[in-house]
């Protein structure tokens, strides 16, 4: 009997190490992903699923929206905090794109002993509108903590075997926000009777069949975009046309011109072509260089002295 406990809390342990924190709930859904660390601090994951015609947030203008919630954050809180975008990433699929925005906030939490109280940064107003507005929210903890009282406001669910709380959307999020997490005990006492093995095997099934799923999802979501660019030679369908006019213009140019002056010339909308001159720079096909308050896109092969 003991041998076969053993067994079954070595298999949990190995699931909980392979299966990342919010790998289940939240894991290419669009909303928000806050994963709390044991300091306090958070790692935000922000997916969104936009049309391909969509402007997608830049990391700088990002950057400059986090700070300035930082600032109104600390001023609410009294807390001294810092947040720094990661990275952006998106990936196309038919006519839509997803993007996904990581950065961590340091201090994003208050450590009192051997609890973290979560909620007081959400006394800012409107704190959900100075990110990318109302979605939903995950939350996920560390393992050595479980949730103690009430959750304010109310989660639609919570999962204690993963760790893991969710909501709808970010509309009762405000100053009464209030979620305690609070250290489990050193030792956790195991008497191997019958009703608790059964309660580790359901909680093995449970998160094996989770697992699986989620894997198996993400795995044909690939294998779909796989199919999508071996039919069409661009990642992005409908912006190669788009593409070619903006290096045209720029070569006719002298392999330089201003950002502000393509969109006039193209007729595209300022969110259009700075999203447009992003995924050419991810390409290394340009660089943009501050000039003012304006951008000089140059051209990577005029630049290297490439005119063919």
């Amino acid at each position: 009997m003991k041998a076969l406990v053993l067994t079954l809390m070595a298999m949990i342990l190995l699931i909980l190490l392979v299966v990342p924190y919010g790998a289940v709930l939240g894991a290419g859904q669009p909303g928000y992903t806050i994963q709390i660390e044991n300091d306090g601090s958070a790692t935000w994951t922000v997916t969104q699923i936009l049309n391909i015609n969509s402007s997608i947030e830049t990391l700088e203008n990002l950057q400059n929206n986090i700070t300035q919630l930082v600032t109104a954050s600390e001023n609410a809180t009294g807390r001294a905090m810092v947040a720094s975008v990661d990275s952006l990433t998106f990936s196309a699929s038919g006519s839509y794109v997803e993007a996904e925005y990581v950065f961590q906030w340091e201090n994003f939490s208050k450590v009192e002993g051997e609890q973290i109280i979560i909620g007081d940064v959400f006394q800012v107003p409107d704190f959900f509108s100075q990110l990318f507005g109302d979605m939903a929210v995950y939350m996920s903890y560390p393992s050595k903590y479980v949730v103690a009282g009430t959750v304010q406001p109310p989660p639609s669910a919570q999962n204690s075997s993963i760790q893991s709380l969710s909501w709808l959307g970010t509309k009762d999020f405000n100053g009464e926000t209030r979620i305690v997490l609070t250290e489990k005990p050193a030792t956790m006492g195991f008497s191997g009777s019958l009703e608790e093995i059964a309660v580790l095997i359901a909680i093995v099934a449970a998160i094996a069949a989770g697992s699986a799923g989620f894997y198996m999802l993400r795995y044909n979501r690939k294998k779909k975009m796989r199919a999508s660019e071996t039919a069409e030679p661009r990642s992005v369908p409908g912006m190669e046309s788009d593409e070619e006019k903006t290096v045209k213009l720029i070569k006719s140019s002298g392999g330089s011109l201003r950002q502000s002056a393509i969109a006039d010339q193209l007729g595209f909308s300022k969110a259009k072509t700075s999203q447009l001159l992003a995924v050419l720079e991810q390409k290394e096909v340009i660089r943009r260089y501050k000039r003012g308050r304006d951008k000089i896109v140059v051209l990577v092969e005029e630049k290297n002295g490439d005119t063919s």
